[in-house]
């Protein structure tokens, strides 16, 4: 389970937060393009990232355009999910060595409701469902505030990206595939 926030506020800035609510805390925050991850069973960090490493693959966070190369893309129909109307999309990959999905997206915000990851062989891997969601013209109080701590404040360094050199290096990386985020 978790909780997620998206907003973009009146100052342009481009704020979201996941955080886990079961077992130990754990919360990312993206301000704009650098994202800080906050654990209760570790150091705080922050890495430069459009993106935040949760429950949604980072590839379905750009253009479907990018996806192409590597699946096809189906519209199988509408839905609903969370009591809106959703398009239902099955992301076939070309090789067998590739999970399925079957998205569910909001047809009037184009916001992910719901998602299954699936086995080659079909059985399911994880499902990601929204169990409700609320969308407003202003950002919420919470987001305010955090907008202006973080400008006010310096955020959390990468201990990991300064103490531990990348070990892992690629020669080839499989088509479809891009490197997001280094490995430390």
């Amino acid at each position: 389970a978790y909780r997620w926030v998206h907003s973009v506020t009146p100052a342009g800035n481009n704020i979201e937060i996941i955080e886990s609510l079961n077992g130990p805390h754990n919360q990312a925050i993206r301000f704009n393009s650098q994202v800080a991850y906050l654990s209760s069973t570790g150091n705080p960090y922050a890495v430069a990232s459009t993106t935040l490493s949760g429950p949604i693959p980072s590839g379905l966070y750009g253009s479907f355009n990018t996806l192409i190369d590597s699946y096809h893309m189906v519209a199988v129909g509408g839905d609903r999910v969370v009591d809106r109307s959703a398009q239902h999309i099955r992301l076939i990959p070309h090789e067998r060595d590739r999970y399925l999905y079957s998205l569910w997206v909001d047809r009037e915000t184009g916001m992910l409701l719901s998602m299954n990851t699936y086995l080659p062989s079909g059985d399911v891997v994880e499902q990601v469902l929204l169990t409700s969601l609320h969308l407003q013209d202003q950002p919420l109080a919470e987001v305010q505030q955090l907008e202006m701590q973080w400008e006010e404040s310096p955020q959390p360094q990468s201990t990991k990206q300064q103490s531990i050199s990348n070990k892992w290096q690629f020669d080839t990386i499989p088509s479809g595939f891009s490197l997001e985020r280094p490995s430390y």
